[in-house]
């Protein structure tokens, strides 16, 4: 495609110029020239002004959901001549983009680079667009516009910042960050693990009193929580997790979560399985432990799409009955709006008892507990508000009847959520609830 610049336009200006005054001052062969040059200077700056042009991106080599990430576009001038370029790069339409618009110089037998951010909001593979790069000719009389295709492709895993958080926290023994309170996390395992000589803070139940008869000082006992335990992450993934808050879907803050969960299950010695579903169920790891089973349960969860299906839990627990697992934690990941619509969740929650522990993770939408709290300042402000605390409402009845069946119940808002279900998994593990 061609357009004309400026100088395109004066020297056309100027030869219409010619041709009018020619009719009282020049003679008429020179209006003819004036006008013949213009059309050879542009038609020549078209002809010499062809450019080899080439692209190249260096991305990361995974992107995480919500993340920012650096992406640099080198244009590349293989012509014997410099450019001023003006150049539009198309990310997947995925993407939160920074401006990608930019103009340069790229010298001859060069390159110019221009670096932007873009922040994934959904998990998957994507490719980038095309790239529209437009350039002057050598006269500065045309500009040509120019489309390149460079199908890089860019991979979006899920969110690991709380996966990283308690895999580093786990390796240096401790859990004492963002509010986590030492006396419930720390608390003392029921599997001896060795002696050691009495502190004036421990228990008195601590002490081994063979051990302080034999040795002539009091001695205490190490306990340790009991490994190799069963924990299996239950995500829905039908209609409802489709839902977003803050713009990324509640599946995603959920794979975020499980993952951050498996991380610590995995350090205190934990097996740990998968069950996805939806109508039906789409994916099921069974507990272990071990690297490479932790590398399977994040592949499963990175390809881990949600559905518009509604949710069928007599499936998912069927399913995870028939394979007929030992004692297990049990945590499902799952949204809640009503006791009518959660009424097949809370019956095959409560059949799981006695034989499993059963934990209920589900999101706070940030938008209507901020809305539920506002002081009202017009009629549409209370009319929102109504709305938002009937549901919170609903919500709340719902978790009364999965307590009432025993179920425990972990409720947070996006940024607390790892945190909580952490800790609750702690307190579960130290009281040997499961």
């Amino acid at each position: 495609m061609i357009s004309f610049t400026p100088r395109a336009f004066f020297l056309v200006i100027a030869a219409a110029c010619c041709q009018i005054l020619s009719i009282w001052y020049f003679p008429r062969w020179v209006a003819a020239a004036a006008v013949g040059l213009a059309v050879a200077l542009l038609a020549l700056d078209i002809l010499i002004s062809k450019a080899r042009i080439e692209i190249r991106r260096e991305i990361p080599i995974r992107f995480e959901l919500g993340k920012s990430a650096g992406v640099a576009l080198f244009i590349i001038n293989k012509s014997p001549f410099p450019l001023k370029i003006t150049a539009e790069d198309c990310p997947p339409d995925i993407v939160k983009p920074e401006p990608r618009r930019f103009s340069g110089k790229v010298p001859a037998a060069g390159e110019f680079r221009n670096d932007y951010n873009i922040v994934p909001m959904r998990r998957g593979a994507f490719d980038f667009g095309e790239t529209y790069i437009r350039y002057i000719c050598r006269l500065g009389l045309v500009r040509k516009k120019i489309v390149i295709s460079q199908p890089d492709t860019i991979r979006v895993f899920p969110n690991l910042d709380d996966f990283r958080k308690f895999q580093l926290f786990s390796r240096s023994s401790h859990f004492l960050m963002h509010g986590m309170k030492p006396a419930r996390l720390l608390g003392r395992g029921m599997v001896f693990e060795s002696l050691r000589d009495y502190q004036p803070d421990d228990d008195f139940s601590q002490i081994d009193w063979k051990a302080t008869a034999r040795l002539g000082k009091p001695i205490s006992r190490n306990f340790e929580a009991e490994k190799n335990q069963n924990v299996i992450l239950m995500l829905d993934t039908g209609r409802l997790m489709t839902a977003q808050v803050d713009g990324i879907a509640k599946l995603d803050y959920a794979i975020r979560t499980a993952l951050a969960l498996g991380a610590v299950c995995a350090s205190n010695g934990d097996n740990t399985g998968l069950l996805s579903f939806d109508r039906a169920v789409t994916n099921y790891i069974p507990p272990a432990k071990g690297k490479q089973h932790f590398v399977r349960i994040m592949d499963a969860l990175y390809k881990l799409a949600p559905s518009e299906s509604d949710t069928d839990y007599a499936s998912a627990f069927g399913h995870l009955l028939r394979t007929r697992p030992r004692r297990s934690l049990i945590v499902i990941f799952t949204d809640l709006i009503d006791v009518d619509a959660s009424e097949s969740l809370i019956k095959y929650l409560g059949a799981l008892y006695p034989r499993h522990a059963r934990l209920c993770v589900a999101l706070k939408d940030s938008g209507v507990e901020d809305q539920a709290g506002v002081y009202p300042a017009n009629e549409t402000d209370f009319f929102r508000k109504s709305v938002a605390m009937t549901l919170q409402e609903k919500r709340a009845l719902v978790f009364a009847r999965l307590r009432g069946k025993g179920v425990g119940i972990v409720e947070a808002r996006p940024e607390n959520l790892s945190v909580e279900l952490v800790e609750k998994y702690l307190e579960l593990k130290y009281a040997r609830f499961f």
